[in-house]
């Protein structure tokens, strides 16, 4: 499916934009391709118990397990998104007065609360997957403090940096 998301976002740039550079033609097309293989990889691969994780894994039901994947991947959204906001809501006083926090639509305090919160839930979800899992979505919490706080202004770094979070 994520094959066909990208062929098809592919084809409407191209639509929208009238073309599209060699470059990023190829990037997009071996992006496709190396997704594709990994789709099929994952099809007719089975898990050894030699794997890192396999115990872990073999613990939870399977619905637990999607369920924690997923609350760790809306929790690390929520945190990243909030603390971006609670983060610029000075600069935002003066270029964007209409967003939430410098609004006033929510407090400054809400939003901390929003951060912590979801923290919390992306550490819950990520338990049921392994402590491998806890200390990984502490250390990408980490590495997206330091984007917000400091990354995005260092033009080298900071992509550098969104690039390994992502």
């Amino acid at each position: 499916i994520s094959v066909f998301g990208m062929a098809a976002g592919f084809l409407y740039a191209t639509i929208a934009i009238g073309r599209i550079p060699l470059q990023i033609a190829a990037l997009v097309i071996g992006a496709c391709v190396v997704t594709l293989f990994a789709t099929i990889r994952g099809l007719f691969a089975r898990r050894g118990d030699h794997e890192p994780g396999v115990r872990a894994l073999s613990l939870w039901p399977e619905w637990l397990l999607l369920a924690g994947g997923a609350a760790n991947a809306v929790g690390l959204f929520g945190f990243a998104t909030t603390l971006n906001d609670v983060l610029d809501h000075r600069r935002d006083q003066a270029l964007n007065p209409g967003r939430p926090i410098p609004s006033g639509s929510v407090s400054l305090e809400s939003a901390v609360s929003l951060v912590a919160a979801t923290l919390g839930l992306a550490v819950l979800g990520s338990t049921v997957l392994g402590m491998t899992a806890v200390v990984l979505t502490l250390v990408i919490a980490g590495a997206i403090f330091v984007f917000n706080a400091a990354g995005k202004f260092v033009p080298g770094f900071g992509m550098v940096l969104l690039g390994l979070i992502y």
